[in-house]
């Protein structure tokens, strides 16, 4: 109710074509991470989801906002070692309108801009431990900040407005821990890897984004959707690491 009635007083407040959208979703994730650093096993689990956004439009383009939280538990091929997973990333865009045409009783409109992104992940690996059923037996984390080149593709119709997005990283500050899990277990075959945050070029860092987005506006001042995301992270430095999710949300948008 909170949410309809600001929604209404912001509706109230602006012109009669709402050029502002503030979305909020909740949706699942499945998580998948091979991270050498914590672990050389294949983890995967299921996940609750949450995402924050905001969209404003302007005829020459668009600037988006986005906050997407991420946390759950996971599992591996040896059952008796699972995790926990926590994935946070925040970002803001801006998409310049390149092309737009008449199309199918609507209007297809495509866009060309850049984006800069905050993206951290941290995992806990649990095991059996002396003295203990299960213990965390190590953590991880991949934490970069980057900047991306992004495009985005939009048809708005009568039956709504669908949106496909991508976007994938140029450059990239990455942090990483400043240990192998060989060395703490007592291997030299890796030995000590000191990991200080390191500016990497997309095809050292690769992180990779697409998102396919569905919205039907239900009221002047409201909107329902649905959103399919697809985020993807991959590093070998100091150690190889794999993240990627899918995740599927169901939101409301308030326009103004």
């Amino acid at each position: 109710m909170g949410f309809a009635f600001a929604c209404l007083l912001a509706a109230a407040a602006a012109d009669a074509q709402p050029l502002n959208s503030v979305a909020a979703s909740l949706g699942a994730s499945d998580l998948h991470v091979h991270d050498w650093q914590g672990s050389p096993l294949v983890y995967r689990g299921a996940a609750l989801a949450f995402s924050l956004s905001y969209l404003r439009r302007n005829p020459d383009g668009r600037h988006v906002a986005e906050l997407d939280y991420v946390a759950g538990d996971l599992s591996s091929s040896a059952v008796q070692f699972s995790g926990r997973s926590v994935r946070a990333r925040a970002g803001y865009a801006y998409l310049r309108r390149l092309w737009g045409t008449p199309l199918a009783g609507g209007r297809l409109d495509l866009f060309l801009g850049g984006a800069a992104r905050t993206t951290y992940d941290k995992t806990d690996y649990e095991g059996p431990f002396p003295g203990a059923a299960s213990a965390t037996l190590s953590s991880s984390y991949y934490w970069a900040h980057s900047l991306d080149l992004a495009a985005e593709a939009e048809l708005a119709s009568a039956l709504g407005t669908f949106r496909l997005r991508a976007s994938s990283a140029v450059v990239s500050l990455l942090g990483r821990p400043d240990y192998s899990i060989s060395a703490r277990l007592g291997d030299d075959y890796l030995g000590h890897v000191d990991a200080p945050s390191s500016l990497q070029a997309g095809w050292e860092n690769r992180m990779a984004d697409v998102s396919l987005g569905y919205e039907l506006a239900v009221f002047s001042w409201a909107a329902v959707g649905a959103t399919w995301a697809f985020h993807y992270a991959a590093t070998d430095s100091p150690s190889s690491v794999r993240l990627f999710t899918n995740d599927l949300h169901l939101g409301i948008a308030c326009l103004f």
